[in-house]
């Protein structure tokens, strides 16, 4: 497994203040939890033995303080600390194959220039131990070859990287390892920063099992470089404030896979400089959610020359095959007349096999139209089984809760979207604009939405079988098509209602153009308006009715 949280903060708070210096009681060590910041991970790794068999030579940290100086131990595989607190004025280099660390141990850096623990081998924390003031090359508190977190509570506060003098980036503010685990205990991350990626912990390899992260104001100056797999299961991890220069406000990799637990995403946003803003939260070739629990909140993408894209997630392909999905209040917009694409998530395919997906509240803006202000997908959206729920969306444009340039297919679950709105002149759908809908045995609801062409869905084609439904409530157009509006052909034959749906201009249900509407099912239209012509149904094409309709 591997990770990459990555995290891009204005370069005034990456050289600003210091901040105040927490430090535990010597004799009862307290490690606060917090929430957020930032992991990234390279490309390439490879997986290696996380625990030695057999480590002898012990080094014993009394009760006490303790100045020390730069030193290198060699022989010593343990360090067995009792309540001890050591002032570092030079950084402790352990060439072992192995490190253990138990007790409690606190280290402050005193001065500058060095990495607190580097261990050219595996470094494995067994006990509490808490890092403060660090602030060197790679890894400002720890560089490893190899890191194991097994039990106890690791806290680490204000440590950065500074720039080297042989090149412009240096990696994990907190922590740098080649390899980098976590099968049980606490860590806790606060205040540290990178002079490049990983602003608390870069790896190559990242492997969660157990325990719990959470991660507090970490600062990367650029973005990571991308990583391979993150896997999250049996975790409970808490992310906040995270900000990145192109992808990823919080994670960013080729793969990102939920299996289990509990992952909380809180206020990240990426903010693109010279390049699009993708993923405000999250941002993956592919995401697969197939059991867990993710939670994203507040996260945004945007860009000062660009496009925003997926306020939440932006993703080659999105999956959901299980587990709960919410993202609330999110936002992507573009800079000046560029787009905004996905309030919640952009994807080229997007497909939900089960599970539930609910999306609140989030945006697409920018001065130019913007578009899908739940969902915004370049090719196929498709749903087999599973709920999705879009609510109180909207879109400078078209798709005020789901925009499919392509395709939107329901071969079965159910689709729900209420309150939401194709904003600005023109815009069209306010529930789902799409090229082309199919409908097999599923259910669809769109209830008080708005827009200016299809109050609720907006289409070229429709198509849809008779074990299916479509439920059209209270929506509006302000010019034609209070549910519908359509643009080619519609096949009907599922069980479809209109109920006190409106439309400025013509066709208060449905709003055909030049094309035909083929209807083999009952159609009821209650209560349905417009302002011009046909109340129920308008249409300069041809109509049929085999099965009934009742207005």
């Amino acid at each position: 497994m591997s990770v990459l949280l990555v995290l891009l903060i204005p370069l005034a708070r990456v050289l600003g203040e210091r901040l105040p210096t927490w430090r535990p009681d010597s004799s009862a060590p307290s490690f606060p939890v917090r929430d957020s910041s930032l992991l990234s991970l390279p490309d390439n790794y490879t997986r290696r033995n996380p625990r030695p068999a057999n480590l002898n030579e012990i080094l014993e940290i009394r009760s006490g303080i303790t100045d020390v100086a730069t030193r290198t131990f060699r022989g010593v595989e343990k360090i067995r600390a009792h309540n001890g607190t050591l002032y570092l004025s030079g950084g402790l280099t352990f060439d072992v194959p192995y490190l253990e660390i138990e007790g409690n141990l606190m280290i402050v850096a005193v001065a500058t220039g060095f990495t607190c623990i580097t261990v050219k081998g595996v470094l494995i924390i067994n006990g509490n131990l808490s890092i403060s003031d660090c602030e060197g090359p790679d890894g400002g508190a720890i560089n490893a070859n190899e890191f194991n977190m097994t039990q106890g509570i690791l806290t680490i506060q204000n440590s950065s990287t500074v720039a080297g003098h042989w090149r412009d980036f240096t990696s994990g503010g907190a922590i740098q390892a080649d390899h980098f685990q976590q099968t049980g205990g606490q860590i806790v991350i606060q205040h540290c920063r990178a002079h490049g990626p990983g602003g608390a912990i870069w790896a190559d390899e990242f492997s969660f099992k157990g325990g719990s992260l959470q991660i507090e104001n970490c600062e990367a100056i650029i973005n990571g470089q991308g990583g391979d797999d993150i896997d999250f299961s049996d975790v409970e991890t808490e992310i906040g404030a995270a900000v990145a220069a192109r992808g990823g406000g919080a994670i960013a990799a080729r793969r990102f896979d939920v299996f289990g637990g509990t992952l909380i995403l809180k206020h990240c946003s990426v903010r693109g400089v010279d390049h699009p803003g993708e993923g405000g939260a999250i941002s993956a070739w592919k995401v697969d959610i197939s059991e867990g629990v993710l939670l994203i909140q507040h996260c945004r993408a945007e860009a000062l020359k660009g496009g925003g894209f997926g306020g939440a997630i932006a993703a080659g392909k999105y999956m959901q095959s299980g587990g709960n999905v919410t993202i609330t209040a999110s936002s992507a917009r573009g800079s000046g007349f560029h787009p905004g694409y996905g309030g919640a998530i952009h994807a080229e395919q997007a497909g939900v096999f089960g599970g539930n997906l609910m999306i609140n509240d989030c945006r697409a803006e920018s001065l130019k139209a913007s578009h899908g202000g739940g969902i915004y997908v370049v090719e196929l959206y498709r749903q087999i089984e599973g709920n999705v729920t879009i609510e109180n969306c909207s879109a400078e444009g078209d798709g005020g809760g789901l925009f499919s340039s392509e395709d939107m297919m329901q071969h079965s679950g159910r689709l729900q979207i209420r309150q939401c709105h194709a904003l600005g002149e023109g815009g069209k759908g306010g529930g789902i604009y799409a090229e082309r809908i199919y409908q097999n045995n599923a259910e669809l609801q769109v209830k008080e939405c708005t827009g200016d062409l299809g109050g609720a869905m907006f289409m070229d084609e429709w198509k849809q079988t008779e074990r299916s439904t479509a439920i059209f409530q209270d929506c509006v157009a302000s010019r034609d098509g209070g549910a519908v509006f359509s643009r080619g052909d519609l096949n009907l034959s599922g069980k479809i209602v209109f109920k006190g749906c409106r439309a400025e201009g013509s066709g208060g249900g449905i709003r055909v153009q030049s094309a035909r509407l083929n209807v083999t099912s009952a159609v009821t239209f209650d209560e349905c308006t417009a302002g011009q012509s046909g109340g129920a149904l308008y249409t300069n094409g041809s109509a049929e009715f085999h099965g009934g309709a009742l207005f």
